[in-house]
């Protein structure tokens, strides 16, 4: 079995998620730290709060920008991974200025929440889409997708409109937010039911330039390793 990805653009992803990976280990590891030398020494105070929210901000949109690079991987979806990634880095610098500078105009607030749920969504979606159903269970996938990006615009719609919290737009938003959980659950077992499907077959003439670097008829570069069979 090959495995044949243009040279190039398998290196950047690898490298982005490496990256993405180390940074998620690194603050984690310095959260972890500066909580037990806080508990340790009993001072525990505004200051190593923040740094605690700094290091899980960044971990967390560590972790994002992962399911962000790994769906550019899987997929070939440039645009939308990178605006995935984008909108993770852009949510943990907003809410860092915030965690340490305290703004206190609203609209600051609002757009640091609309920053989060975007590569929430984002990051989530690409999680469910990316296992490889069974043609018959796919249809979930789409589910999830629609579902997370209405709650989304429901959620961002409530922050900016500041809907009554009595109304009946919550009931809703409870409804799909239900739906969404319903499918995030649903997926990895039906991945499990349904087994891996076939990929579709790809016909690929290549022309070997030397070692394990190979050209296509258009001039791509590729790197093809040898992989045993499961």
């Amino acid at each position: 079995m090959l495995d044949i990805l243009p040279k190039d653009q398998e290196m950047n992803q690898s490298a982005l998620k490496r990256f993405a990976l180390r940074s998620f280990l690194l603050f984690l590891a310095f959260t972890a730290l500066v909580a037990i030398i806080s508990v340790s020494t009993g001072s525990f105070g505004e200051v190593q709060l923040r740094i605690l929210l700094t290091s899980l901000t960044i971990s967390t949109a560590s972790i994002c920008a992962m399911s962000c690079a790994a769906f550019i991987e899987r997929k070939d979806r440039t645009i939308l991974g990178t605006a995935g990634i984008i909108c993770s880095v852009a949510a943990a610098l907003v809410i860092i200025f915030g965690i340490w500078f305290e703004p206190s105009e609203d609209t600051f607030w609002k757009l640091s929440i609309t920053l989060v749920v975007a590569a929430t969504a984002f990051a989530h979606t690409f999680l469910l889409i990316l296992p490889l159903l069974d043609m018959n269970y796919r249809w979930t996938q789409q589910v999830s997708t629609a579902s997370i990006l209405l709650l989304s615009f429901l959620v961002v719609f409530a922050v900016w409109l500041e809907i009554d919290a009595t109304s009946s737009y919550y009931r809703l938003l409870a409804v799909v937010a239900i739906v969404v959980g319903l499918v995030t659950l649903a997926i990895p077992i039906l991945v499990k039911l349904g087994g891996r499907a076939e990929s579709a077959k790809l016909e690929l003439k290549l022309e070997q330039i030397e070692g394990d670097t190979y050209r296509d008829s258009k001039g791509n570069i590729y790197r093809v390793t040898e992989k045993k069979n499961e």
